[in-house]
């Protein structure tokens, strides 16, 4: 199967755990993580409803600045938020720039034993002053909610194994999803490098969306995909890391068909 790159972090509003995906397990109480992040993309073309790439007709060129961090409010309990401060927009004759959709989330412990599994929420803030003809798979401007249950588990002191299911329930018209992933990673030189491997799958409730052109107004309606990610995270020192990601995907369907960069500097104690 041909594998097609695509913009995957910044398609559908920055969903929480495309910059922060720590699997079922809990930050203990006090302890935190933080990670200032820039992702970018230059796309002209984009995936139609058939999954079909389509040119468009000016280049997009999209960056953006955010901060994700989480942090334990118990042993059980998380408290998680994701917000792209700068965005910025240039397409043909055409730029914009504001702060992006926010995202705010709790993750629950429910179990902790070999095998970790908790219950995450995630509320997406519209809260981006985008003109609302910008484009949409940057900023819907809604407030909708995430539903996600993860399982995890140490396979031995080097290997984990993740995954999730979830829905995401989206207001005014845009159609709901179904979301779940997977994602392994393994560590070297006394957990110092890790080298990880994600892939998530989106299914639009409905994919029958004819609101897009080639001018690059695509809707964010109807948007299927199955990614697949590969990510490095190198630990400087006990409480700084760096790291950097590139997103591709297997099929997509009325999403941007270029790559996506992200680099990042975690913070932890």
């Amino acid at each position: 199967m041909k594998i097609r790159q695509f913009s995957l972090s910044l398609i559908i509003t920055l969903i929480v755990t495309s910059q922060g995906f720590s699997g079922a397990w809990p930050r203990l109480k006090g302890k935190f993580y933080s990670k200032l992040y820039y992702s970018t993309v230059s796309a002209n073309q984009y995936f139609n409803q058939d999954g079909e790439t389509v040119d468009l007709s000016k280049k997009l060129d999209f960056s953006s600045f955010g901060l994700y961090g989480e942090y334990g409010l118990n042993n059980k309990l998380t408290s998680i938020i994701n917000v792209p401060v700068s965005n910025a927009i240039n397409y043909g004759n055409r730029s914009f720039s504001s702060i992006g959709d926010a995202n705010i989330g709790l993750k629950y412990c429910l179990s902790n034993g070999s095998l970790i599994s908790s219950f995450n929420f995630y509320q997406q803030l519209g809260i981006s002053n985008l003109p609302n003809d910008a484009i949409l798979n940057v900023s819907d401007k809604q407030w909708s909610q995430v539903y996600q249950l993860e399982l995890s588990k140490s396979v031995s002191n080097h290997l984990y194994l993740s995954t999730y299911i979830g829905y995401r329930d989206r207001k005014n018209g845009f159609n709901d999803e179904i979301k779940a992933g997977i994602e392994g990673g393994y560590s070297f030189f006394d957990s110092k490098l890790y080298l990880i491997v994600r892939s998530d799958l989106v299914l639009s409730k409905n994919n029958e969306i004819q609101n897009y052109d080639t001018d690059g107004n695509l809707y964010g309606n109807g948007v299927s995909y199955l990614s697949f990610s590969p990510e490095i995270n190198y630990q400087i020192t006990q409480h700084i890391g760096i790291n950097a990601r590139m997103g591709t995907a297997f099929f997509a369907k009325n999403i941007y068909a270029n790559p996506i960069l992200s680099f990042g500097v975690s913070f932890s104690n």
